[in-house]
């Protein structure tokens, strides 16, 4: 046996030891309560006393199979089958992005605005989405992604969830949102597209490159900016008069952002910083009169 004894504390013991030059140690102390929880069905306070809590020998497989797929960079969210965007549990898996903390700010600067009908562009997971109606801010939601993989985990989060949601298969790059008469008169339009250029491919994590869909990520070298150009111009039949663009953005691209929209017509353009003080997220509004 890999343990000295089947108690809970023995199992963490091997865990922080075998994980420590990889992670932090509050990194492998929240991993290991969270599996314990979903795995044993055990409280915060149970977990205080973990000598008194003894495992099965499947149960001790599992806390050993974790332990190797962390060190072969497959990403936590994965391996547990879920993480949280706000107060919602979404479930995660290779199928698209793993929700980030800083989309969670922009989803509740969209909130803020209470508006009725709003579309989702690359809705992945479908977190934003459901983030949205869950809060009650947004009467209508539409989420769109052209994976299919994805909008089969974004449905999948909305029936987990009971949440109303409607997701569609969409080509942001293709399908114009004007000949879709069904997304217009939209109070809002939220987006957090493929931002990142391939050169930046090879500073990036394993655990993110190896294990999230290429789709949703990379952009073109040649044209980062390529989903937001076509998004802003679209979007301008489909918005009310008065209604907002909201972007997830490039911490590097915020100024060219903020020219972009100016010129495609946006007026009261917004740029926001994230909790790390990145350029994170922007705002333009459709002109009343437009």
């Amino acid at each position: 046996m890999f343990v000295n004894s089947n108690t809970l504390y023995a199992v963490s013991t091997y865990f922080q030891k075998k994980l420590e030059s990889d992670f932090s140690a509050n990194e492998i102390r929240f991993m290991f309560r969270e599996l314990a929880m979903v795995r044993l069905n055990l409280s915060k306070e149970q977990l205080m006393f973990p000598n008194e809590v003894l495992l099965s020998e499947s149960d001790l497989l599992f806390f050993r199979t974790c332990a190797h797929k962390l060190l072969e960079n497959i990403p936590f969210q994965h391996i547990i089958g879920f993480t949280y965007f706000g107060d919602l549990r979404v479930q995660c898996n290779s199928s698209a992005l793993i929700p980030r903390p800083e989309t969670v700010e922009l989803a509740d600067w969209v909130a803020s605005y209470h508006p009725n009908k709003v579309l989702d562009l690359c809705t992945g997971s479908g977190c934003i989405a459901l983030y949205l109606k869950d809060k009650q801010t947004a009467g209508e939601v539409f989420g769109l992604d052209i994976s299919e993989d994805a909008l089969s985990l974004a449905k999948l989060n909305a029936t987990t969830l009971n949440l109303a949601v409607n997701f569609e298969t969409f080509d942001v790059l293709n399908d114009r949102l004007a000949g879709f008469h069904q997304f217009k008169h939209a109070d809002a339009i939220v987006s957090n597209p493929p931002y990142i250029p391939y050169q930046e491919k090879q500073k990036m994590a394993a655990h993110v490159v190896d294990h999230e869909p290429h789709l949703a990520l990379f952009v073109t070298d040649e044209d980062p900016l390529l989903f937001y150009k076509r998004i802003a111009a679209e979007a301008i039949p489909v918005l009310i008069p008065g209604g907002n663009l909201f972007f997830e953005i490039h911490e590097s691209f915020g100024t060219d952002m903020c020219g972009l929209m100016e010129a495609m017509g946006y007026i009261n353009i917004e740029l926001r910083k994230d909790l790390q003080g990145k350029d994170r997220m922007i705002k333009g509004q459709k002109p009343n009169f437009a």
